[in-house]
């Protein structure tokens, strides 16, 4: 009975009522978590490697504000920031944290026949991020250039509200900062699962 139930639920929301794509504006409040993250650092003129510092699983919060064409396509101006603190790090007793602020122009796809209720996407965004961190004592922040991938589903709740959920891949080039006094890069990619609710105008 059990199983009958949770497949009729399942076919319900996989086939239940489609509400058509409309031209418009629409805004967007986001939250997840990132996925556990290991930094590498590459310290200037030093041969010798730096232990990786690994980060626990983070939080991320964001918010967007785009424009649906009607026809599948859509684009946005979208910021979101995220935050980890370290697991551990060998051979020191510091604590490490890394938080980073993106804006985002992106553009997504949907695809859709009319007939599902719940629709795959996929997108793509170029922007700017703001990498703040502490490692092994030393702070430092730095903006630069980053893209991103996504890929989830839309969920239709109503004619102008819409649910998501979507995967995130995102990867800046390499922040600098000093560590010892010696200019020092990291290299960090950002990895997680974001909830979103979308309201079209």
């Amino acid at each position: 009975m059990r199983r009958q139930l949770t497949a009729g639920v399942a076919i319900a929301l996989l086939s239940g009522p489609a509400f058509a794509q409309t031209a418009g504006t629409y805004f967007t409040i986001e939250g997840g978590f990132t996925l556990p993250t290991t930094i590498n650092l590459h310290l200037s003129g030093l041969s010798q490697s730096v232990p990786a510092q690994g980060f626990a699983p983070g939080r991320s919060y964001g918010a967007a504000y785009g424009y649906n064409f009607g026809s599948g396509f859509r684009t946005e101006l979208e910021s979101f920031a995220s935050y980890a603190a370290s697991e551990r790090h060998e051979n020191s007793g510091a604590g490490a944290s890394l938080s980073t602020t993106t804006v985002m122009l992106n553009g997504l796809y949907e695809f859709s026949d009319g007939v599902w209720h719940m629709k795959p996407y996929v997108g793509a965004g170029f922007g700017m991020i703001d990498v703040n961190q502490t490692i092994l004592g030393a702070s430092g922040n730095d903006w630069m250039t980053a893209y991103q991938v996504r890929g989830g589903v839309t969920l239709g709740l109503s004619q102008k509200l819409l649910g998501s959920l979507e995967y995130r891949w995102t990867m800046g080039s390499k922040p600098h900062f000093q560590l010892a006094g010696i200019p020092t890069k990291l290299e960090v990619d950002r990895h997680g699962f974001v909830l979103g609710f979308n309201y079209k105008y």
